[in-house]
Formats: structure tokens, C-alpha cells, sequence
């Protein structure tokens, strides 16, 4: 029994179907300079350049205290005792 392929198998039919989809979409999507409701709907959400700058300024100096404790812990000794057998 031999399959001949042709184009009313259910692949053509959903490749059809995807391309009528995104020509739709590409011919009735917003311009990009545009100010839809979605792009405004993001902006209202996502958080300002200036505050991100701010808390990351703030992380690296808190990162750098951090470094410091760890290396001054690190390297820290006892101080020297010096143990006599004799004390008198």
C-alpha cells in the first residue's frame, strides 16, 4: 500500500490556517508608533528606569560592605599569647 502525500493532510491544513492567522495579524496590527490600550497597560506596571538604577546602586554598595566583613572575617587571627611556665 503506497501513501501518495498531498495536501489534505492535517499538517497543510493547520500550516493554512497558522499563516491566515498571522496575515490577519500582521495587516490589522496597531502601528508601532501608536499608543494602544496594551502598551499603556505595560507601562503602567513596570517600574521606571531611575528606580532601578537606584536600588542596583544601592545593591552594589551593600554587595561591597558585605565583601568587606567577609574578607576582614576571613582573615582575622588570634592575637598572640605568649604562655610562660614559670610566671614568678
Amino acid at each position: 500500500m503506497k501513501c501518495e502525500p498531498d495536501f489534505t493532510t492535517p499538517f497543510w491544513r493547520n500550516a493554512l490556517i497558522v499563516a491566515g492567522v498571522v496575515t490577519a495579524a500582521y495587516k490589522y496590527a496597531p502601528e508601532p508608533g501608536d499608543n494602544i490600550y496594551l502598551t499603556r497597560w505595560i507601562a503602567m506596571y513596570t517600574t521606571p528606569s531611575k528606580e532601578w538604577v537606584e536600588v542596583n546602586t544601592q545593591n552594589t554598595a551593600l554587595q561591597a560592605e558585605v565583601a568587606d566583613n567577609t574578607r576582614l572575617t576571613t582573615s582575622a587571627r588570634r592575637p598572640p599569647v605568649h604562655r610562660y611556665r614559670y610566671p614568678q
